[in-house]
């Protein structure tokens, strides 16, 4: 339990901080989020979006956990349409554990990336 979602992103960047890598986020995205990481110290790279939100072939190698909102991305409304979180999910899946409501970490071509992927999204990926 938190104080609130504010609270909780800082939480999250706090588990992150001081760790090698840094945290892909929407550009543009929601700006107390990446505030939130920030200033728990972490670096913050800006991945593109476009009309369906985050371009995940875009998320840079360096970074170790991926921030984004797969629907009603703030400021765009955009939704990551279903093949986007699929390749979402195969990444996290290469990576490590891919469950939904708990972080996964791990390696992928010399990067090191953590996910909390929402598995009810995409059924077939809780079944896989």
């Amino acid at each position: 339990m938190t104080a609130g979602s504010q609270n909780a992103l800082f939480i999250l960047g706090m588990l992150f901080a001081g760790k090698t890598g840094a945290i892909a986020f929407e550009n543009p995205g929601y700006p107390e989020a990446r505030n939130a990481f920030m200033l728990a110290g972490n670096e913050v790279i800006g991945v593109p979006i476009d009309a369906d939100g985050m371009d995940i072939s875009a998320i840079p190698k360096q970074c170790k956990v991926v921030y984004v909102t797969a629907s009603h991305q703030f400021p765009t409304a955009a939704t990551l349409p279903l093949q986007r979180r699929r390749d979402l999910l195969d990444m996290a899946q290469r990576v490590g554990p891919a469950h939904s409501g708990r972080a996964g970490e791990g390696t992928v071509d010399d990067r090191r990336i953590a996910l909390i992927p929402t598995a009810k999204a995409v059924p077939e990926a809780a079944q896989r």
